[in-house]
């Protein structure tokens, strides 16, 4: 510091806003260029994948099904189906609150405060995936926006 020590409070404080204004055009020549690739990368697997989810909507298939699941359905296990209906439900973004199992046949789907929309998304992708219907749903309004559900299905019945 003995460079310092020699400048005036004024000189000091000049040479200390050059250092600073020199660090922001360090940030800015080796940061935010690769800030703005990782955007350009971003963006353009968010077109993609747009891009594969209209072409899956015009197909006739919701976004993420293959146009074999009809015929992949008559092949599935229980098991599988549960599976199929957690997927489904992870895939549209609704969290399950609660899942229940009475027994190997039947599965209980418990929702907290989901919008309705998605979750009517949900069914259809449940309906087309595995062929299933809801045997028993119970469905009120939330206090928090969107719905509360219990929705129960009978593993199997779809095939």
């Amino acid at each position: 510091m003995s460079v310092l020590s020699g400048l005036s409070p004024r000189e000091r404080l000049l040479v200390l806003v050059a250092i600073a204004i020199a660090a922001i055009c360090a940030l800015w020549l080796f940061v935010v260029p690769a800030l703005g690739g990782a955007h350009e990368a971003a963006r353009t697997r968010l077109d993609m994948a747009v891009a594969a989810n209209e072409r899956a909507i015009r197909s006739g298939g919701a976004p993420g099904m293959s146009a074999t699941a009809p015929a992949a359905r008559a092949a599935m296990s229980p098991a599988s189906e549960r599976q199929a209906m957690i997927d489904a439900a992870a895939n549209r973004g609704l969290p399950i609150s609660r899942l229940q199992a009475p027994d190997e046949r039947r599965i209980l789907f418990l929702y907290e405060s989901v919008p309705s929309q998605t979750l009517y998304a949900w069914l259809a992708d449940v309906e087309q995936l595995t062929g299933n219907e809801p045997v028993r749903a119970s469905l009120d309004t939330s206090e928090r926006g969107g719905v509360r559900a219990s929705i129960e299905f009978r593993l199997g019945a779809g095939q």
